[in-house]
């Protein structure tokens, strides 16, 4: 009877994981080729008490660890690569969700990162596969993209997990440099 209760107690601590993130699952799906709204794989937000907001608005603890359900940290993942690459705004692309390690080697600073930020070189489409996330709050993955300064290019995205909110650390990609 302890080995059915301690099985029952471990499911109840994880339905609630378990609810929202089937409820983000079943938000994204559209069908076909489309992609879901911003607002399915958005990051979460920490609040100023240190309270981190998940997409679907429940509250979780800021903190450093990965989350008990990888599903969570996938989704998070997956919410910063589409918002780091399918974006022209600064704020995002180069402070919010990236690391100031990439904005270095990516940009030179944060004033190239801005001036990086157009309209043309967002991308249209964003498909993250082979989330990997570690138990030291690091993570990767596999990025396609269509559109933007990397139409076409498969990348490889390293991210960390700082204050609750995974950010971009580095992308590469096995582009041809020089003529």
């Amino acid at each position: 009877m302890s080995v059915s209760f301690a099985l029952l107690n471990t499911w109840a601590r994880r339905l609630p994981a378990l609810v929202a993130a089937l409820a983000l699952a079943l938000a994204a799906c559209g069908g076909g080729d489309e992609e879901a709204g911003p607002q399915a794989t958005a990051p979460a937000v920490i609040d100023e008490d240190g309270t981190t907001t998940a997409p679907g608005g429940e509250a979780t603890n800021a903190t450093d660890e990965p989350a008990e359900d990888p599903a969570t940290d996938e989704m998070a993942v997956t919410g910063t690569l589409e918002r780091v690459l399918k974006t022209a705004d600064p704020d995002e692309a180069c402070v919010q969700f990236v690391t100031p390690r990439y904005v270095r080697r990516a940009f030179g600073d944060g004033a190239g990162c801005r001036a990086a930020q157009a309209p043309d070189a967002a991308a249209d489409r964003v498909r993250v596969s082979e989330v990997v996330v570690t138990p030291e709050s690091t993570a990767q993955a596999v990025v396609r993209v269509k559109g933007g300064v990397y139409d076409g290019q498969r990348l490889r995205a390293e991210l960390v997990l700082d204050e609750g909110v995974w950010k971009l650390d580095g992308l590469r990609s096995n582009v041809p440099v020089g003529p």
